[in-house]
């Protein structure tokens, strides 16, 4: 059994802190460390150690010890939240970067002024602001002092803590030195304002991260108590985390549901957003699974919920535990950012020594010493730090929160280079439940009721949806298999159908590919079937001739055409790879919009040849052209394909397979396809958005590199160190804005806009009821469907829908459109 530990790490300041902790977990020898992840936002370690027998506290202290020799304390998490007394509360105060950056700037630039107006102050003045500056530099710098010294001795690293008190500590002795060399510059203004402006930014950032909820987890936005029946059929109130399987809960209108279960209500509305990303309300229906994190609609009326998993293991439960997976794998561009700073700091302090020494050579001591601090404390290596996890961490919850679960950085970045779209068709585009809406026969001599029976023996042990299928239709239809003899043989290998020797007799069962392959003629029925989009053929056949036929009909998924016109819009090229016969596969791509170039028929799922006709020789051919590929599956069949493309994104539907999502590096939970397009576009926002803040941040620094380096000293003009740490604090500011705005800005994605204007939650319910109950009253029930009709999984019943009329969850007059 895995044992998952949390550390705090408050003294990691940037990357080079990291980078030894990340090496010392990962060549443990004494225990088995399955996953680690240190997060530089939120300062915290995050260890999973498989199972051992060694007590916890043990393994707590070792992991302590570990976290010590590395000159980086460390504390494990309490999650106990304990109320602070009235002397904690005014200790915390004063020690906060609020606190420490408003004392530290306004001082500093009191004396700044003071310096300035006045011609010169008495030596015993100077000798009092001197002393009490001094006290308060190595106060408001203690921390940084302290963090630099040891990371230095113990660990021999040079973080952003190294170049500031380097800067510090010659301002003072500059500064202490003036008292005796008259012509030194005395600057204790610039030692208070570089540990002021830092304790400022540092506010700033922890502001910045605690508004975009970095450091939440999913569950802790969730409420605290909620309602549930007890045995008496009362109403009372109880901790989300002592719920049971089986409590009845009762949701109220703007409530999030906290665990998964099943609802007991007739009517409702309810925003499924977390699930399928879609940014309107649904009806819901009576018996459907919602999950943690569904909000039921304001205006809805209440719903009972039986509950079907405890809080601990519900969907966010395992999302969060998702998202914290998702993290222990860097992205490429993480791992270059990481390897460009290993080296940035001893430059920084390498460059600042040649350049005072050049100064000081050809002009003055005087003029090298504030050169030499100003240009230390004007880099931030830090906030290049911050660039990239800030923005994946953003980008992952963003995912999650718009129905897609990324399993790495890796992978997200992954999804931006995505030039082609690869999609499954069964159970993927399609709901996966096929249901038989007719069959016939060929033979007079043979009964349809025999036939179904025969068929129903064949595919009786296949894992096929459509074996399933008609297996189902059996049950229906209360046939019941016949019995085959005990040398009968079924050999369901071939992706196509199922051959069966009975009674030293052939009878094949599957689509046209098979029974071309197996001589069986389809001239005589093939054309008047006359088949509708979503409509495919099983065949029957025995001795080569055939028998009769069974019609299967695999609707689409509501919003699949919606999903490839979002997917073609972001520029992606759609492609439909399936193991289906070549029409069937043109009539779908013809009602999704897909190009009949873009269309690989009768594609068996495991191939490893090249040249072969399956799916993973399929994506190869793309790859050979420069092409980067994404694969979209659900079943066992798509495992592979996902494997070998680019980026994988995996389907949980009713065929969907454990493995498929383990290849995958996205997992869709199903119900919704425009989650697909949310990938995509989520990963373009977040590359995006760490290009932006890696390009502004390398410019910034290359621009004071030159500006304090050569131009502004060519000028005559040398900056106060305190002045530079503000231009560093300009820049922090603008990188967090900017990753604030990608955490809370909207996506691309089909959105219903009325002509009528917005409704409100409430006159939605009502309308949503209204078109309900009216299309209800309109279906007509028919064996026969074209393109625009729509199918009952679970009942395998048509609804054909009249021209122009509009669908139960789309409103009358609303055009779906494509915006941001």
């Amino acid at each position: 059994m895995s044992v998952t530990y949390k550390f705090r790490l408050p003294g990691i300041t940037c990357v080079n802190c990291v980078a030894p902790i990340e090496k010392s977990l990962s060549s443990c020898k004494r225990y088995s460390i399955e996953s680690y992840r240190v997060d530089l936002l939120t300062k915290i370690v995050v260890i999973t150690v498989g199972g051992h027998d060694t007590p916890r506290d043990d393994v707590k202290q070792y992991f302590k010890t570990m976290m010590n020799d590395l000159a980086v304390d460390s504390e494990e998490i309490n999650v106990e939240v304990k109320a602070q007394s009235r002397l904690e509360k005014v200790r915390s105060f004063f020690l906060s970067h609020w606190f420490q950056g408003a004392l530290g700037a306004l001082l500093g630039a009191a004396l700044l002024i003071l310096s300035l107006v006045t011609g010169g102050l008495p030596l015993a003045a100077m000798i009092a602001i001197g002393a009490i500056s001094t006290v308060l530099t190595f106060l408001l710098g203690a921390q940084s002092f302290y963090h630099a010294g040891r990371k230095l001795i113990k660990a021999r690293l040079l973080t952003m803590d190294t170049l500031f008190s380097i800067s510090t500590l010659t301002v003072l002795v500059v500064s202490l030195a003036a008292f005796f060399i008259p012509w030194l510059p005395m600057m204790f203004s610039a030692g208070l304002l570089i540990f002021g402006f830092r304790h400022i930014g540092l506010a700033i950032a922890e502001s910045v991260k605690r508004k975009m909820k970095l450091d939440k987890t999913f569950q802790q936005l969730l409420p605290f108590e909620t309602r549930v029946l007890n045995e008496e059929g009362h109403v009372e109130t109880r901790a989300v985390g002592v719920i049971a399987i089986d409590d009845v809960l009762v949701i109220h209108a703007g409530e999030t549901i906290p665990v998964d279960g099943i609802c007991l209500s007739e009517e409702g509305l309810i925003y499924d957003t977390i699930k399928t990303g879609a940014p309107l309300p649904r009806l819901l229906n009576k018996g459907e699974l919602l999950i943690s994190g569904m909000r039921l609609a304001e205006g809805s009326p209440p719903i009972h919920l039986k509950a079907s998993t405890t809080a601990a293991d519900s969907y966010l439960a395992r999302l969060d535990k998702n998202i914290e997976k998702a993290h222990c794998e860097k992205a490429p561009i993480e791992e270059a950012a990481k390897r460009i700073l290993q080296y940035f700091i001893p430059a920084a302090i390498g460059f600042a020594i040649l350049f005072g020494v050049l100064i000081g050579v050809f002009f003055s001591a005087a003029i090298a010493l504030p050169f030499v601090a100003g240009w230390l404390v004007s880099l931030c290596p830090c906030t290049l730090g911050l660039v990239v996890p800030l923005a994946v961490k953003a980008g992952v919850q963003k995912g999650a929160e718009n129905g897609v679960q990324f399993k790495s950085a890796k992978a997200l970045q992954a999804a931006n280079t995505i030039d082609v779209v690869v999609f499954d068709l069964n159970g993927t585009l399609t709901t996966g439940v096929p249901t038989v809406c007719r069959k016939g026969v060929c033979q007079l001599e043979m009964d349809e009721q025999i036939l179904l029976a025969y068929a129903a023996a064949i595919e009786k042990n296949s894992p096929h949806a459509m074996a399933k299928a008609i297996c189902e239709e059996a049950k229906l239809k209360q046939t019941s298999p016949v019995t085959l003899p005990e040398n009968s043989t079924i050999d369901s290998t071939h992706h196509s159908g199922v051959r069966a020797t009975i009674n030293d007799e052939l009878w094949v069962l599957g689509n046209e590919a098979i029974m071309q392959e197996s001589g069986v003629n389809l001239s005589s029925i093939k054309d008047s079937l006359k088949l509708a989009v979503g409509e495919s053929v099983v065949y029957i056949a025995r001795q080569q001739q055939l028998l009769g036929y069974f019609v299967l009909s695999d609707p689409l998924r509501k919003d699949a055409r919606q999903s490839v016109s979002a997917l073609q819009k972001l520029g992606k090229q759609v492609h439909l790879c399936t193991g289906s016969d070549e029409h069937t596969a043109r009539r779908y791509a013809s009602l999704l919009g897909i190009s009949n170039s873009n269309i690989a028929a009768s594609c068996v799922g495991m191939g490893e040849e090249f040249n072969d006709n399956s799916k993973t020789a399929y994506i190869n051919k793309l790859r050979s052209r420069g092409l980067k590929v994404a694969m979209v599956g659900d079943a066992a069949n798509d495992a592979l394909a996902i494997a070998r493309s680019n980026f994988g994104i995996a389907i949980k539907s009713h065929s969907g397979s454990e493995m498929t999502q383990q290849e995958a590096g996205a997992v869709i939970q199903g119900g919704s396809l425009l989650p697909v397009a949310n990938a995509f576009a989520v990963a373009q926002q977040t590359v995006n958005n760490i290009k932006q803040n890696l390009s502004v941040s390398l410019a910034y620094n290359m621009v004071v590199m030159v500006l304090a380096g050569g131009l502004l000293f060519g000028l005559g003009i040398i900056l106060n160190p305190g002045v530079m740490v503000a231009l560093m604090i300009v820049q922090t500011l603008f990188i967090l804005g900017n990753a604030y705005r990608l955490r809370v800005s909207s996506l691309p994605r089909f959105t219903e806009t009325s002509s009528k204007g917005n409704r409100s939650s409430t006159n939605s319910y009502q309308y949503f009821q209204e078109k309900m109950h009216s299309n209800r009253a309109s279906a007509r029930v028919g064996s026969h469907v074209d393109e625009d009709s729509t199918c009952s999984a679970s009942s395998g019943m048509f609804s054909k829908k009249r021209k122009n009329e509009p669908s139960p969850t789309e409103p009358q007059n609303d055009v779906p459109q494509f915006s941001s």
